[in-house]
């Protein structure tokens, strides 16, 4: 029998029946959140806002910041994203989420504190069908208007990209995020098509794969694919949905849009964007890999941004090598000399490609010449700055004498290229010992230093 022959008809059972799962799972706040959107999908706006701004709370009491937002962004679903009460919560959630270290510090040490709810009773789905919609409306309301049973007061973690920023700029980017849900099992993102959009994952966990080979497991708070904000590239990796998955995503387009009303917005994205390089180098470089968490942090404060133009000169050929490259937004073509001592085009670098690490630990001149080819911005690494943070970490000379080895060792050029002849690698006195005589070799075109 279906509804119209028992007289019901979709609107009058549809919260009967979300009752009935969060009865199953009571402490499940997507199912909350989906009571929120069934209230403004039946044309209850305010109710559906009141309700936005209770669950809305929870979470962000609770430390879940991500979800939080997901229930608030997705008020602009039954017109209430421009209300006041959705407005003042976006605010107070920027300003949780912006929550100083130190106050982060504290609460890890402060007993978890169970939210204060009052002891109310599930509510009865069936009791609900013989209610009117409205009537079924104002018990849900008031249902939830209390937090989940065994809640505890949270830590806020910060919110990827947007707690940076001022609130103003966080408010004029929240009407162009968009909420996107999908189930285990599906494609988020195929490797080679257009990079149009930053991801910023909520709930759930996803693999990121290449040729059927796992490169990473990422979860809630993880961003994907910043870069396409400022430039147009393709997905270097397939992205899939391990469980469910809820995420942010904010198209490429309107972040543009948004950079063109204001520059300070764009400065904002471009810090976060270098940062996140920045991060990525370090963490994944030999170069940095003994370095512990309070270095590596002083190190990533060391690098400064260099803006570039087309025919602009990064390194001199033969000139002393004066820090580390870290391409951030363009390209750069790379010359080294022939047998003729002509310099030849060898390679292109682009974003994320890094030269000049061997620079930091080795007095030799440059191997080749890098021109700029496009307008961009790269972010660089002075020597000056490394060296000084190994005169307060001399126990890190031998690990960095040893990648210096492995580095200059074990670089190969292409046959028609002017060998490179190191006879000996005179490493600074902050570096301790010299690495002594090394053998000339062959190097790789697109490996630089």
């Amino acid at each position: 029998m279906n509804n119209d022959e028992c007289g019901t008809s979709p609107e009058d059972i549809l919260l009967p029946v979300l009752v009935e799962a969060l009865n199953e799972s009571p402490k499940d706040y997507r199912l909350r959140r989906g009571m929120v959107t069934a209230i403004g999908e039946l044309g209850f706006r305010n109710h559906a806002i009141t309700a936005a701004c209770h669950v809305a709370d929870d979470l962000v009491h609770q430390g879940h910041i991500l979800p939080a937002l997901l229930v608030l962004c997705g008020s602009s679903d039954y017109r209430g994203f421009t209300s006041a009460p959705i407005q003042e919560r976006l605010r107070s959630l920027h300003a949780a989420s912006s929550a100083s270290d130190e106050a982060m510090v504290e609460q890890i040490f402060i007993e978890a504190t169970p939210l204060t709810r009052k002891d109310i009773p599930n509510l009865d789905p069936e009791t609900l069908k013989a209610l009117s919609v409205e009537e079924q409306v104002g018990r849900v309301l008031g249902f939830l208007a209390e937090p989940a049973i065994d809640s505890y007061e949270g830590i806020a973690l910060p919110m990827p990209l947007f707690t940076e920023m001022p609130c103003e700029h966080f408010l004029s980017a929240t009407p162009y995020l968009a909420c996107e849900y999908v189930a285990a099992g599906e494609t988020i993102i195929k490797a080679g098509e257009d990079a149009n959009s930053v991801l910023i994952i909520a709930e759930g966990e996803v693999n990121v794969t290449l040729d059927d080979k796992r490169l990473a497991r990422l979860g809630a708070g993880s961003v994907i694919g910043e870069m396409a904000l400022f430039t147009r590239c393709k997905r270097r990796a397939n992205v899939i949905a391990t469980s469910e998955v809820s995420y942010i995503e904010l198209q490429g387009s309107d972040a543009l849009a948004l950079c063109e009303k204001s520059a300070t917005f764009q400065e904002d994205l471009r810090r976060f964007c270098n940062k996140r390089m920045i991060q990525n180098l370090i963490r994944t470089s030999p170069l940095f890999a003994k370095f512990d968490v309070g270095t590596a942090s002083m190190l990533a404060q060391s690098f400064v941004q260099k803006l570039f133009s087309k025919g602009d000169i990064l390194v001199s050929y033969g000139e002393p090598r004066k820090g580390l490259w870290l391409i951030a937004n363009g390209t750069v073509d790379v010359r080294m000399p022939n047998t003729l001592d002509v310099l030849k085009k060898v390679a292109t670098l682009e974003q994320g490609d890094v030269f000049g690490e061997i620079s930091l630990i080795t007095s030799v001149p440059a191997t080749a010449q890098v021109m700029a080819n496009s307008e961009g911005w790269a972010l660089f690494l002075d020597k000056s700055h490394f060296e000084g943070l190994i005169k307060e970490h001399p126990e890190l000379s031998d690990y960095l004498n040893e990648v210096c080895r492995e580095r200059v060792g074990g670089h190969a050029e292409s046959k028609s290229l002017k060998p490179i002849r190191v006879p000996k690698l005179e490493i600074d006195n902050t570096f301790g010992m010299p690495v002594g005589e090394l053998t000339s070799n062959e190097r790789e075109p697109n490996q630089l230093n």
